[in-house]
């Protein structure tokens, strides 16, 4: 049987960036952490694992990155959570998050959680306690 992916949500770009923005410059390679919570009513033909991603687009092309993972029986409600750092080369766009799993017949959003997490500046950092 064929693994089946559907769209859960879009993301838009410019609600989960840090604080600089999202960059212009298609040369400059940046990154964006983001804690994801993402509540689902799922429904399959038969036990399987299920795989939250999030893809996303940007000068290198589509990509994807993992989320979570479950194994679901016919049908539950779910929690995919996960702290996901997105490496992005240039302007980060259309990002969304999918499920995949072989015999998935439908998927339901109940809540989503999105929060941007800034990575702290390493030149910041206190090289040791006085």
């Amino acid at each position: 049987m064929k693994s089946k992916s559907v769209k859960i949500t879009h993301l838009y770009p410019h609600q989960y960036l840090p604080g600089n923005g999202n960059q212009t410059d298609s040369d400059v390679s940046w990154s964006v952490a983001l804690n994801l919570a993402v509540w689902l009513k799922v429904k399959v033909k038969q036990p399987t694992e299920v795989t939250l991603s999030l893809s996303y687009r940007d000068v290198r092309g589509k990509q994807a990155i993992p989320i979570d993972h479950i194994e679901v029986e016919v049908e539950q409600e779910l929690l995919f959570s996960n702290l996901v750092k997105i490496p992005v080369k240039g302007p980060l766009e259309n990002m969304d998050i999918l499920l995949a799993g072989v015999g998935l017949t439908d998927a339901e959003l109940q809540e989503l959680f999105v929060k941007v997490v800034e990575i702290p500046d390493s030149s910041k950092r206190l090289s040791g306690m006085a």
